[in-house]
């Protein structure tokens, strides 16, 4: 006899297909027998192997993409990217509930820079209209709340004050979201009563990731699974769970962070440990035979802030040897600390991107070079 749990593919596939159960002759001669309401059963029971046996190969033709990183590297933005490019995009209604979550990036990234220019003993540069505001902002708690006519007051006062610029312009010093910046520009807009969220606004607005996150998307006929998971430190034992049967290792490192430090930690630069992470990530026999490609990210934030802020200047990068303000030299810099780290996968080499990931256009492009890659290797895997 064989058992439905011993019974090969092949087996299952010809005993789904014709009807018939693998247990022996008798069992069919016995059927005959059964009452109306066990035959029901026993059709039911098909059934449900059947559709479950379906499910199984469903699963099995799934591409599985993990997207890893540091917090503050882009991954969530590159995941809501993918979502606009290439799933179901954001309805209104998903739209509009991302005004409180702009509403709270926008105190938020306010308080913090109040709070800095109190800090930093920054008081006396305070234009008198902006006082009273500063008080405000630093009493109360960020909460979600959509931007209104006060919200839009208080930042169209606090953004163009002097001391507020002088803490903006030290911001990498900060745990300040930069594109924060997208939203003080334009707040007297997202105020508007009837005022619908973009996608852009969508793409810049911040929101940590904790937990795992999953979205699938057909791509030119091809079933794509993407997980996406925190990046804070306290969220790196949640990856474990994620590692079987992945295609592909989509890891993201913002390029711009080299002068700045953790959210979780203000001890321990953001590029260095983005580096470590890396090299632990390129370490795991899990991914041994997973394409392994990496998103050097916010290549727009980097390309301004090497003009102002040297990398040799950082403690941690003082043996680069480029040009400084050159943008091309400090990204082969960069690209090469992380290359460097995949010594431990052999001869499966990592391939690597220079990503901006609110840049539609720019990432449909990488994205579909990266599929190619993902799919040679995926069928080369199951031969």
């Amino acid at each position: 006899k064989k058992e439905w749990g011993t019974c090969p593919p092949a087996d299952i596939r010809r005993c789904l297909c014709s009807g018939t159960t693998t247990a022996s002759s008798t069992m069919g001669a016995c059927a005959s027998n059964l009452t109306p309401e066990e035959r029901q059963a026993l059709a039911a029971s098909k059934r449900i192997e059947k559709d479950n046996y379906q499910d199984f190969n469903t699963e099995l033709e799934k591409i599985k993409l993990l997207l890893l990183g540091a917090g503050e590297s882009g991954k969530s933005t590159l995941f809501k990217q993918m979502k606009i490019l290439y799933g179901a995009g954001f309805t209104d209604s998903e739209k509009r509930l991302y005004l409180p979550r702009i509403g709270f990036n926008v105190v938020e990234g306010m308080h913090f820079l109040c709070q800095a220019v109190m800090e930093r003993g920054l008081q006396a540069k305070l234009d008198p209209a902006s006082s009273p505001y500063v008080e405000q902002v630093l009493s109360v708690q960020p909460g979600l709340v959509p931007p209104d006519a006060e919200m839009a007051e208080m930042v169209n006062v606090l953004w163009k004050d002097p001391a507020i610029q002088e803490v903006w312009s030290l911001r990498s010093e900060l745990q300040v979201n930069e594109a924060i910046e997208k939203f003080f520009n334009k707040i007297d807009e997202l105020a508007e009563d009837d005022y619908l969220p973009t996608e852009e606004d969508i793409l810049y607005c911040r929101n940590r990731t904790t937990g795992i996150t999953s979205q699938e998307y057909l791509v030119d006929s091809v079933n794509f699974c993407l997980y996406d998971v925190g990046g804070q430190r306290n969220e790196r034992k949640k990856w474990i769970h994620c590692f079987d049967d992945v295609a592909a290792v989509l890891f993201v490192a913002a390029l711009s962070e080299y002068d700045q430090t953790l959210f979780e930690d203000a001890t321990e630069n953001r590029m260095v440990d983005a580096i470590s992470l890396f090299k632990w990530v390129c370490a795991q026999g899990a991914f041994a035979d997973t394409s392994m490609i990496l998103f050097l990210n916010k290549r727009d934030l980097f390309e301004k802030k090497v003009q102002t802020v040297p990398i040799r200047s950082v403690e941690h990068f003082a043996d680069f040897s480029g040009k400084d303000a050159n943008f091309t030299d400090g990204v082969a810099y960069f690209q090469g600390k992380f290359e460097a780290q995949a010594k431990s996968r052999g001869g499966s080499k990592v391939i690597t991107h220079i990503t901006c990931a609110t840049d539609r256009h720019t990432f449909r492009q990488i994205f579909n070079a990266c599929k190619i890659i993902i799919l040679e290797q995926h069928v080369q895997g199951m031969m």
